[in-house]
């Protein structure tokens, strides 16, 4: 699968799991990156849903742990 594929199956798995349901405009946006890296990424998901961070720490860490569970710190996409 590559990474655009990854990203949104992602995404699609923590809508289901957690309710972070993001307009498809944005998943478009956020699976079209070119790099990956897990604490900004997570703070991007949770920008587009409208919280803060540093509010939902519990949250947060629980979004972050997914991601960096199944891709490490550090997922990048290789340019063609």
């Amino acid at each position: 699968m590559d990474v655009e594929s990854e990203i949104r199956c992602f995404l699609d798995q923590i809508c289901v799991d957690l309710g972070f349901c993001l307009p498809p405009n944005d998943v478009d946006l956020l699976a079209s990156r070119n790099q990956y890296i897990a604490d900004e990424f997570v703070r991007e998901i949770f920008k587009v849903e409208g919280l803060n961070p540093d509010l939902e720490l519990k949250l947060f860490r629980q979004v972050k742990r997914r991601f960096t569970d199944k891709y490490g710190n550090e997922l990048n996409n290789p340019v063609i």
